[in-house]
């Protein structure tokens, strides 16, 4: 169902009324009617089905006729080296389609010179929560490097490499355990980066296959993570 991304406590038989910018998106994008149902989605994990009450070009109002609370699904994190911005987009994308909780993203070593333009990125992920009904929204934290990211926090971690590391013992993951999932760029990570990795006790993992753009490696990491959940 056709939704909008509204970051607002949802009540039902609460009336919303929508900003300029979401009643474009609903009269012009969607092409929508009134009496027609919508999804309302507030990234807190509750959605709502509403009802399109007023609909032009100039005011949208929507009351709620229900709601659903969710549970997060998992609980796994994103580390990203900085990238080119199309191939960072898509990622992006993947992340919240996926049910990404944070997404890091910070300059390695090897990294691609980009700007990183926080409100177009913030629209993506906002655009990908509609598109894919996913209750949560992703949030999206940008570091200076490696290092800022608070490890301890994470149940495990683990990095998806082309290098000849010996890897260390799987640690216990579930659907309710905390992951970091760590992409590098293209150039791969420094021997600093590397060691610094190790010493924080993440897990090196080397799929069967040939070196992965970084948009392949990120849907086939957390794939294979969450493989592993089931």
């Amino acid at each position: 169902m056709r939704a909008v991304y509204i970051d607002q406590d949802l009540n039902p038989d609460r009336e919303l009324i929508l900003n300029k910018e979401k009643t474009h998106h609903l009269f012009n994008v969607l092409r929508m009617k009134e009496s027609e149902k919508v999804l309302v989605l507030n990234g807190r994990g509750v959605i709502a089905n509403a009802q399109i009450e007023k609909l032009s070009k100039k005011e949208a109002l929507l009351k709620i006729e229900s709601i659903v609370e969710y549970t997060p699904p998992h609980y796994l994190s994103l580390a990203l080296a900085f990238i080119k911005k199309e191939a960072l987009e898509i990622c992006l994308r993947e992340a919240v389609e996926l049910g990404i909780h944070e997404v890091y993203l910070f300059p390695s070593q090897f990294s691609d010179k980009v700007i990183i333009n926080i409100e177009r990125l913030e629209k993506i992920i906002e655009l990908s929560l509609e598109q894919s009904n996913n209750p949560f929204k992703t949030k999206l934290i940008v570091k200076k490097n490696i290092n800022e990211i608070a490890f301890e926090k994470f149940d495990f971690i683990r990095s998806y490499h082309p290098y000849p590391f010996k890897s260390l013992a799987h640690k216990e993951r579930s659907l309710n355990k905390s992951g970091l999932i760590i992409i590098g760029p293209e150039g791969g990570f420094s021997p600093t980066e590397l060691e610094f990795m190790q010493q924080k006790e993440c897990e090196f993992v080397r799929l069967n296959s040939f070196i992965l753009r970084s948009q392949t490696a990120v849907a086939a990491a957390v794939g294979h993570t969450l493989g592993e959940f089931s």
